[in-house]
């Protein structure tokens, strides 16, 4: 008998060390767990793509000694509204906003560069445009699908009101967006070009594209976290991995896998030119892969 209350008095000590070694480390009051939403856009709700598994597993690695760390999928306006209203969750590839700085936490540097989205189409009749349009002037007199997150908050509110504008959101808004041009219910849709013919799967489609003029040459999406205690030292554990070689090739990869060739060299020519950021890893790390 006094040998089991020995070992379970030595059982609750170890586990009340443990918890107050988190507890140290993070400024917290107990050993908590983060939430990830996952941003892929596969049809399979429990699944994430191999390269958000691989972001998952590095943010796991640096997390786990003070942090429970879970991820589950759900859409970006779902997502915005659990980081604004409750302290355990966080995403990535968010724009920042004047608006979303003041209900949420954003990283130092961005999870991903994102290339000039542009308006896609497949009829060719619409070959008459200029190389670069308005997306204002365009739903004047044509259809045009966009998810919201993406552009939305450059509308006006009469643009928002324009029944020519469709916006799409969803798991599958991307999939949706090029299915529903192909079904012509759209004529015109605002996407990455990569995106699109990713979906479009090798299909005998021709896509055309035109510049939209008042949409930057880029724009950064971030990590984000709840505006919490420990929303801010899940970012500053994320702000730190930025500056580790393994993060630097996960980037790299990232963007070398999701844009084409060309794009991705630009968003690392971004990374360093305006956050002061050299992704491309040290000679040793390239020879480790």
């Amino acid at each position: 008998m006094n040998k089991a209350f020995l070992f379970l008095f030595w059982l609750n000590f170890i586990s009340t060390q443990v918890m107050a070694i988190s507890t140290i480390e993070t400024g917290l009051t107990e050993f908590k767990s983060v939430f990830f939403i996952s941003r892929s856009n596969n049809e399979d709700d429990n699944e994430v793509s191999p390269i958000e598994e691989q972001l998952f597993m590095l943010l796991n690695a640096t997390l786990a000694s003070s942090i429970n760390f879970d991820s589950y999928k759900s859409n970006l306006e779902r997502a915005l509204k659990l980081i604004e209203s409750e302290p355990d969750h966080c995403t990535y590839n968010v724009l920042k906003s004047a608006q979303r700085e003041q209900k949420m936490i954003f990283s130092a540097y961005p999870s991903s560069i994102f290339p000039e989205r542009q308006i896609l189409f497949t009829d060719p009749k619409f070959n008459y445009l200029p190389q670069t349009v308005s997306i204002d002037e365009l739903i004047k007199e044509h259809s045009v699908g966009l998810v919201p997150a993406y552009y939305g908050e450059t509308l006006t509110a009469e643009d928002r009101l324009n029944p020519n504008l469709i916006f799409i959101s969803g798991l599958e808004n991307h999939n949706q967006l090029v299915h529903m041009l192909l079904k012509k219910r759209f004529d015109f849709i605002f996407d990455y070009r990569a995106t699109a013919l990713d979906f479009l799967n090798g299909q005998k489609t021709t896509l055309y594209s035109r510049n939209i003029s008042d949409v930057g040459a880029y724009q950064a999406g971030f990590f984000v976290c709840s505006r919490s205690e420990l929303g801010q030292y899940v970012i500053s554990k994320i702000n730190a991995l930025f500056k580790t070689d393994p993060f630097k090739l996960f980037i790299k990869k990232f963007h070398f896998e999701a844009f084409d060739h060309a794009q991705a060299q630009e968003a690392l020519n971004i990374y360093q030119r305006d956050f002061n950021l050299q992704i491309t890893p040290t000679k040793s790390t390239e020879e480790t892969k």
